[in-house]
């Protein structure tokens, strides 16, 4: 059996959660999540920012909330979070914390 490509789709809310959604999927280089059995769980983002157009995109401002998908289809996992800190220059890195942050 040969699974298909993994997927990675990241959805933005910045309208809160009931907003509309944008899907920026192709902004996104990579990702990765610490999930902590004690903390919170925390999700970093990795975006290409060459031409620096990113710096003034209002998605990727600290309070947006992020909805990442990945895995493999049929075998995904999905995790909603919010953007907490953003730093870089070329490459941006987003940092967010899960979405019982805002409770």
């Amino acid at each position: 059996m040969q699974l298909d490509r993994a997927i990675l789709q990241v959805t933005a809310f910045p309208e809160g959660k009931d907003g509309q959604s944008l899907d920026l999927s192709e902004e996104v280089m990579g990702f990765s999540l610490t999930d902590h059995s004690a903390k919170m769980d925390r999700l970093v983002l990795t975006v290409e920012n060459h031409d620096l157009r990113n710096f003034d995109n209002p998605i990727w401002r600290r309070g947006v909330i992020l909805e990442v998908t990945w895995g493999y289809p049929g075998l995904t996992d999905s995790r909603r979070c919010i953007i907490k800190k953003i730093s870089g220059g070329t490459k941006l890195k987003i940092e967010c914390d899960d979405l019982s942050a805002v409770m």
